[in-house]
C-alpha cells in the first residue's frame, strides 16, 4: 500500500478518498493551515491484501474471517462482517506493528480519532453518516478501531444508505485516516446546562465567514458543508456550516453549533443553536433557547464536502394566496419549524419519529414505492445540519420539527408551505394544491437579531425620559425589513422576535442570563442611566412590560414591591428581593408575568411562591425554579383560551398540579412540569396526568410512547400500517398497566381510549378510500391487518365474556377476507346496528357467515367501542363561564 511514510501519491483522492484528500490539501493552504489538523492517511490496500489472503486460504485464517468474505463478490451477513473486523485487526497487528508509532509522530500521542474516507462527500452522493468514525483511546486499541472503521460500510444501515444512490452497491473496505482527538475536558466555567447552546461573538462569526470564503475559493465549490471543532472556555463546541458563496454577496447560509463531541452532526441529549449568515456584511441572526457566550481558544476544520442540495434561497412552488386560505379553512394548520424545506409544496405521506436519526433509519427501511410517496418527516428534536438532515436534503424530503401531540389523530398527509411558515394536516385524498413559484429564503424558524446594552444607547435615553422607542430604533431594522425572499408576515415576525422579549430565548454571559431582545437590553441600559425603576415598565411596549418588571426586580431589588406587588404582599418584600435580585433574570420575569395575571388568584400564588423561592435560593436553582413557574403559566394559558372554567375550578386545577410536583426533587419535578406543558388533555385532566406520573416513575415515558405510536400509525403507509397498529395496541397495554388508572384515574384512561378509537378509525378510513380507488393486495391486506390490530386493542380494553366471543368471530371473518380478493362493493347496510352484529356473532352456536364486506365490520367496531367507553363524567366537566348552570 502507499504508506504515509513514503512519498504522497500523485492522486491523493484516488488513494485516500475525497474526504481525506481535501483535509490533506488544507495543510498546505497558507490561509487555512491555522485551522487544519494533522492527518495520517490509511489507504485501503492493506485491507484488500487481507481479503486476498482470506480468499487464497479458502477462508482459513484461524477463524478470523469467513470464506468468500471479499465484499465485492456479494452480500456479507452481519455476523460475517463482525468476523472481518476481528480478522483484519489481527492481520493489521501482524503486518504493521509500528503503525501506532508512525501515527504518534504525525498526530501526537493518543487519544486519536480514526475517520472514514470511503464512498462519501461526493457531489452526487454525500452519504453523510454512512460510515463510522471512532475514538481510539490508546495504541493497544488501534488495530481494532481501524478495522471497525475500514469495514464499517458492511453494516445493514450503511449498505441500505448507499443503495439509495446505487442500487447495485456492494460493500468493500474503505480508506481511513487518523487525526488528533480534541481535548473535550478543558472547561474553565460551569459546564453547559442541558438547555444551553453555544453563541459566538460577532468577531468569531466574521472570522468563520472569511475562512469559509477561502474554502469556497480554494475548492472551487459554490456550496459547501464543513464541520468544525472549537475549543472554548465552555468545552468543545461542534459546528456544521452549510453555505453558499457568490462574488459580491459573500457567504450566505447557516451554522449549527452544539456543546460536546460531534453534537452538530448527531443530536443526543441537547439541542443546537443556529446562526444565519445573511451575506453582504449583514448582522447574523441567531436561534437558541439559552444562548451561552463562549470564548474560542482554537478552531479546527475537520471536514469539507460539497453541499449541492443546500440552497439558501431556493425557488419553490408554494401555495397561491387564494389556495392558502382554502387550506386554512379545510385543514388543521400549524406553525412549522422547517429543518429541511420541501423542494416543492405538495401534500404527501409522512414519517414521524422522536429524533432525526430514528426517522432516517425508518426511511431506509421503506421500499422504493413507499419512499416516493413520503415527502415529509416529522421529528420532535433535530437540527438542520445533522447527518440525517443532510441525507433527507439530498433526497428532497422535507423535515418538520413538531411535537407528537400537535399531530391530529386522523392525519394521513401533510403539506408544508415555507412561504407562510405553516403546515397543514388532512385525512383521506389530499386536494391538489394550486401553487406559484417563489424564491424562499431558508432562514431557520425562530431566528432573530441579538442585542446588548452597548447597542441600545439612544433607546435607553428615550426610555429614561419616559419615551417609548419603536422597532425602527433597532440597529439592523432596515436589514430585517428588506430581507430578501421572505413573506411580509415572516419579516414582521422576524422584527417582533428581535424587538420584544421572548420567554423562549435568553442569552447567558457568565452568570447573567437576560433577554437579548432590543427592548430588554434598552431597558437594562436605561436602568444603568438612572431611569426610575418603578416607571420603566410603563415606558416600554405592553408586550415587554412583564419582562421589564422582572428586570427591575432583579436589578433594583429595593423596588421589588412596586413591580411585583402581589408577590411582595404574600411573601414580604425582603424575602422576595433576596430571591429575585440575581443575575439570572428568568425567574423574576416569570414571576412578573404571573403577578400581573388577574385571573391567577392569591390562592395559587400562595401555594406556588414558597417552593419556587426556595429553589431559586439553591445553587443553580434558577432552572429548577422555572419549571413549575412555566408549567403554571402554560396551564393558565390553556384555561384562558378555553374560557369555560370558574375561578374556583382554576384554583383547584393549578393547586392540584403544584401538589403533585415533588419539588424536593428538582429533576423529577422538572420532567413532570415538561409533561404538563406538552399535554394535549383538558387542563383538569392534565393535573391528574401529572399526579399519576408522579406516583409512577415510568408513566410519563409510557404516555409519550403511546403518543408517538399514535402518530406513527397515522403516518404509516399501507404495507407498514398493520405493524404500526399492533405497536400502538402494545403501547396502550403498557400504558394502562398498574392500579393508578383505576378508580379516579379511569377517566384519564377513557380519554386516551377515545383518542385511540378515532385514530384506528381514521387509519382504516384512509386505507379504505385508497382501496376503493385502487383495489390491490397491499391495500386490501393493510386494511384488514389494521382491523385485526384494532381487535387486539379491543381485547386490551377488557371486554365482557360475551364481547370476547364476538371478537373471536370477528377475527375469523377477517382471516377469511384475507384469504380472498378485495370486495367489489364496500357499502354499508342502511340501518346497520353494531349491537345486532355483535350479539349475532357472540350468541350463535356456530360462527355466522361474514358480512358482505369488511367495511361493515369496521363501522360496527367503531360504534361498539365508542358506545361502550365511559363518557366524561359530568361532575368533572368545567363550568362554562358564560351562562353556566353549574
Amino acid at each position: 500500500m502507499d504508506r504515509p511514510s513514503n512519498p504522497r501519491p500523485a492522486d491523493p483522492e484516488s488513494a485516500y478518498g475525497a474526504k481525506c484528500a481535501r483535509l490533506l490539501e488544507l495543510s498546505t493552504h497558507p490561509r487555512l493551515t491555522s485551522v487544519a489538523l494533522p492527518v495520517f492517511p490509511l489507504a485501503d490496500g492493506t485491507a484488500r491484501e487481507f481479503l486476498n489472503s482470506v480468499r487464497e486460504a479458502g477462508g482459513e485464517t484461524g477463524g478470523a474471517a469467513p470464506q468468500g468474505a471479499a465484499g465485492e463478490t456479494g452480500e456479507t451477513p452481519p455476523q460475517e462482517a463482525g468476523e472481518l473486523v476481528t480478522g483484519y485487526a489481527r492481520f493489521l497487528r501482524r503486518q504493521w506493528p509500528g503503525l501506532a508509532d508512525e501515527i504518534a509522530r504525525t498526530c501526537g500521542p493518543a487519544p486519536w480519532i480514526v475517520r472514514s474516507s470511503g464512498a462519501e462527500d461526493q457531489e452526487d452522493n454525500i452519504n453523510a453518516g454512512g460510515y463510522d468514525s471512532l475514538v481510539c483511546a490508546g495504541p493497544e486499541e488501534l488495530p481494532a478501531v481501524v478495522a471497525a472503521v475500514v469495514f464499517s460500510g458492511y453494516g445493514e444501515h450503511a449498505v441500505a444508505q448507499q443503495r439509495l444512490a446505487d442500487p447495485d452497491f456492494r460493500p468493500a473496505p474503505i480508506a481511513a485516516f487518523v487525526q488528533p482527538l480534541i481535548d473535550t475536558s478543558a472547561v474553565s466555567g460551569p459546564p453547559p446546562a442541558p438547555q444551553e447552546t453555544p453563541r459566538l461573538g460577532r468577531p468569531e462569526t466574521d472570522r468563520t465567514a472569511r475562512l469559509l470564503a477561502a474554502l469556497h475559493d480554494h475548492f472551487g465549490m459554490a456550496r459547501l458543508d464543513c464541520e468544525w471543532v472549537l475549543e472554548t472556555d465552555a468545552g468543545t463546541v461542534s459546528v456544521t456550516s452549510l453555505t453558499e458563496y457568490e462574488e459580491g454577496s459573500g457567504v450566505v447560509g447557516q451554522l449549527s453549533l452544539g456543546f460536546g463531541f460531534a453534537s452538530a452532526q448527531r443530536l443526543d441529549g441537547t439541542d443546537n443553536s443556529v446562526v444565519w449568515l445573511p451575506g453582504d456584511g449583514r448582522t447574523p441572526l441567531w436561534r437558541g433557547e439559552v444562548l451561552r457566550s463562549v470564548q474560542v481558544k482554537a478552531a479546527h476544520l475537520v471536514q469539507v464536502r460539497p453541499a449541492v442540495a443546500f440552497d439558501p434561497a431556493p425557488t419553490v412552488q408554494v401555495l397561491t394566496d387564494e389556495d392558502r386560505e382554502v387550506w386554512e379553512d379545510t385543514h388543521t394548520g400549524r406553525p412549522v419549524d422547517l429543518l429541511v424545506p420541501p423542494r416543492q409544496v405538495a401534500a404527501t405521506a409522512f414519517l414521524a419519529a422522536a429524533r432525526l436519526d430514528d426517522a432516517w433509519t425508518q426511511y431506509l427501511r421503506l421500499d422504493a414505492r413507499q419512499r416516493a410517496a413520503t415527502g415529509h418527516v416529522l421529528v420532535e428534536r433535530g437540527s438542520p445540519a445533522e447527518h440525517a438532515a443532510v441525507m433527507f436534503r439530498q433526497y428532497g424530503v422535507a423535515v418538520l420539527r413538531c411535537r407528537a401531540e400537535d399531530v391530529p389523530e386522523s392525519a394521513s398527509y401533510v403539506l408544508a408551505d415555507p412561504w407562510a411558515e405553516r403546515c397543514y394536516f388532512g385525512t383521506g385524498h389530499p386536494p391538489r394544491a394550486r401553487t406559484v413559484p417563489r424564491r424562499v429564503a431558508a432562514v431557520p424558524s425562530g431566528c432573530r437579531l441579538l442585542f446588548d446594552e452597548r447597542s441600545c444607547g439612544r433607546a435607553a435615553e428615550a426610555l429614561a425620559d419616559g419615551r417609548q422607542p419603536g422597532p425602527e430604533a433597532m440597529p439592523g431594522y432596515e436589514e430585517l425589513r428588506s430581507a430578501a425572499h421572505l413573506s411580509p408576515a415572516a419579516r414582521e415576525r422576524l422584527v417582533a422576535r428581535s424587538f420584544l422579549p421572548d420567554p423562549e430565548c435568553h442569552h447567558r454571559d457568565g452568570t447573567a442570563v437576560t433577554s437579548p431582545a432590543f427592548v430588554a437590553q434598552a431597558a437594562a441600559a436605561a436602568l444603568s442611566l438612572g431611569a426610575d425603576p418603578a416607571r420603566l415598565p410603563d415606558a416600554v411596549p405592553p408586550e415587554a412590560a412583564g419582562y421589564v418588571r422582572g428586570l427591575v426586580a432583579a436589578r433594583a431589588s429595593d423596588r421589588v414591591a412596586a413591580v411585583l406587588p402581589r408577590c411582595a404582599r404574600l411573601m414580604g418584600p425582603q424575602r422576595l428581593a433576596a430571591a429575585t435580585g440575581r443575575p439570572d433574570v428568568r425567574p423574576a420575569a416569570a414571576l412578573a408575568r404571573l403577578d400581573g395575571r388577574d385571573a391567577l388568584s392569591d390562592t395559587v400564588l400562595r401555594r406556588l411562591l414558597p417552593p419556587v423561592l426556595a429553589l431559586v435560593d439553591a445553587d443553580g436553582g434558577a432552572d429548577a425554579a422555572l419549571d413549575p413557574l412555566l408549567a403554571v403559566e402554560s396551564l393558565a394559558d390553556a384555561m384562558d383560551a378555553l374560557d369555560i372554567h370558574a375561578a374556583d375550578e382554576r384554583d383547584d386545577i393549578l393547586v392540584r398540579l403544584l401538589d403533585a410536583l415533588p419539588l424536593e426533587d428538582p429533576a423529577a419535578a422538572g420532567e413532570l412540569c415538561r409533561l404538563a406543558r406538552r399535554s394535549s388533555l383538558p387542563p383538569g385532566e392534565t393535573s391528574r396526568l401529572v399526579a399519576t406520573a408522579a406516583a409512577d416513575p415510568d408513566f410519563a415515558a409510557r404516555h409519550l410512547a403511546l403518543e408517538r405510536c399514535r402518530v406513527a400509525l397515522s403516518a404509516a403507509d399501507p404495507a407498514a400500517a398493520p405493524r404500526r397498529a399492533r405497536e400502538l395496541a402494545d403501547a396502550y397495554r403498557a400504558f394502562a398497566r398498574g392500579p393508578l388508572l383505576e378508580g379516579d384515574g379511569r377517566v384519564l384512561l377513557n380519554l386516551v381510549r377515545c383518542d385511540l378509537i378515532e385514530t384506528y378509525d381514521a387509519a382504516l378510513k384512509d386505507l379504505l378510500l385508497k382501496l376503493v380507488d385502487r383495489p390491490g393486495p397491499v391495500l386490501h391486506q393493510g386494511y384488514l391487518g389494521v382491523m385485526l390490530a384494532w381487535l387486539e386493542l379491543a381485547e386490551a380494553f377488557g371486554p365482557t365474556a360475551r364481547e370476547a366471543r364476538a371478537v373471536e368471530v370477528f377475527r375469523a371473518w377477517i382471516e377469511q377476507w384475507q384469504a380472498g380478493p378485495p370486495a367489489e362493493d364496500h357499502t354499508i347496510e342502511e340501518g346497520a346496528s353494531w349491537r345486532r352484529l355483535l350479539e349475532g356473532a357472540a350468541d350463535a352456536a356456530t360462527p355466522p357467515p361474514a358480512p358482505a364486506n369488511a367495511h361493515r365490520l369496521h363501522n360496527a367496531l367503531h360504534q361498539w367501542l365508542l358506545a361502550t367507553t365511559d363518557r366524561y363524567p359530568a361532575e368533572r366537566a368545567p363550568a362554562a363561564s358564560p351562562g353556566s348552570t353549574r
